[in-house]
């Protein structure tokens, strides 16, 4: 019981320690891509445009909604978005920690890993500069949940749960690859359940695939196939730098950066971690069924979906450079499922005593690698929010944005949005709402 107090208390004091930083740094002012994907509210499009808005190769999905109902209460504060985010992740979390204790967890100063990994200080940038919660946030939540939906009983019911969360992931910004993972688990189960003689539970798993490709072809419609990047192109020209970008970009989840080589010992034991666990609970949900042992399935799909985020990252941003492409701190929210499967694989391993240890030891060294800033980081939070808060005091005294841009050395967007600052201003939203912050 101590040890689990112990990791109650770390769970709340992260939590409020992140809110603090929110509270500290968001600035109601609109911000960079707010600009673009807020054209839904400028254009006070419906829900369902809301919805199914594309921003990059994703669209917006849950996030987006949760977002225009803040926007809605809030008179388009932009601290809102920013509190959205936080509170989104914290429910995340809640949920992982439930799902710990599903998978088995039983060392409860272990749990301290789930409010280290998912209130990571690395993922800064999420509540400083772009807060979107259809990015990251929102994503994890639904990524929690369909985990948790392996352990409801009922096939029937739990199938369908499973078909409509992975509906809306694939519609939910990066959560698009278990819109991939889904089907091909659920095709398996269907498969087992047929050699088994269970042809009810066959017939529910093929109905949900037929539901999530029928999600895809939705998601397909009217798409717009955009690079990321100006110079994108396919394969690259140095392939073996697609293994050094993943390999950074693990090793700055755990607040390792330019430090040389050792970027790169850390990066590649996370990653041979990573995939250590996809192969072994691969095998596992192959040999000993999908449904059978929900615990291999969940920790199985979320390293699947690290693997697949990680991939598709290195293809689209390799072209960056190797310097800090890959340490980009809005990545880090969604290599947060790989931690987590990491962490339970080590937690529920058959040998109990060991699995104590390497849980708990796995606990302990989030501590240093995810508890604190590094001085470039909390430059760039310091940069952010003073740049932001000089530009909308700038804009609010000349209403020009280009004095406003001269005298705070800041710009908001790349592009002259007068438009949009006279449309706030006429209906008394965002940074002409009142908020002084």
């Amino acid at each position: 019981m101590p040890a689990l107090a112990l990791a109650l208390a770390a769970f709340v004091f992260l939590a409020w320690r992140q809110h603090q930083l929110v509270n500290r740094y968001a600035v109601n002012v609109l911000y960079w891509d707010q600009w673009a994907y807020y054209d839904v509210l400028f254009q006070n499009r419906g829900w369902w445009s809301t919805f199914n808005f594309q921003v990059g190769p994703h669209r917006m999905g849950m996030g987006f909604v949760v977002t225009r109902i803040l926007a809605h209460l809030s008179g388009w504060d932009s601290r809102w978005d920013a509190f959205g985010v936080s509170f989104t992740l914290i429910l995340a979390a809640g949920l992982a920690w439930k799902l710990a204790l599903r998978c088995g967890v039983r060392a409860g100063l272990s749990l301290i890993a789930i409010p280290l990994l998912f209130f990571n200080r690395h993922e800064y940038a999420a509540f400083s500069e772009t807060a979107n919660i259809s990015h990251g946030a929102m994503p994890l939540l639904l990524i929690m949940l369909f985990c948790l939906a392996w352990f409801l009983r009922r096939p029937g019911w739990r199938i369908t749960v499973l078909a409509a969360l992975t509906f809306l992931l694939i519609f939910t910004g990066f959560g698009l690859f278990i819109g991939v993972i889904a089907p091909m688990l659920l095709g398996l189960e269907g498969l087992q359940a047929l050699r088994s003689g269970d042809r009810s539970r066959c017939v529910w798993a093929m109905l949900a695939i037929l539901v999530i490709s029928a999600g895809w072809l939705l998601f397909l419609r009217n798409y717009i196939y955009t690079a990321a990047i100006p110079n994108f192109r396919f394969p690259y020209e140095r392939p073996h730098e697609y293994f050094l970008f993943m390999a950074i970009m693990l090793a700055n989840f755990l607040g390792v950066a330019h430090a040389g080589a050792l970027v790169l010992w850390v990066g590649a034991v996370f990653a041979g971690a990573v995939l250590a666990v996809l192969a072994v609970y691969g095998r596992r949900i192959v040999r000993r069924g999908v449904a059978e042992e929900p615990v291999n399935t969940v920790i199985f799909a979320l390293a699947a979906f690290e693997v697949a985020y990680l991939i598709n990252t290195a293809i689209g941003r390799v072209m960056l450079g190797l310097d800090e492409a890959p340490i980009a701190s809005r990545y880090v929210i969604l290599m947060i499922p790989g931690g987590l499967a990491v962490f339970l694989a080590l937690a529920t391993c058959a040998r109990p005593k060991l699995a104590r240890r390497l849980s708990v030891a796995f606990a302990l060294l989030l501590i240093p690698a995810t508890a604190f800033l590094r001085t470039s980081e909390q430059n760039a939070l310091d940069g952010f929010s003073t740049g932001r808060r000089n530009w909308k005091e700038a804009y609010l005294r000349t209403h020009s944005e280009s004095e406003a841009s001269k005298v705070s050395h800041f710009d908001v967007f790349p592009f002259p949005v007068s438009d949009k600052l006279m449309f706030l201003e006429t209906r008394h939203l965002n940074l002409f709402n009142g908020d002084p912050r």
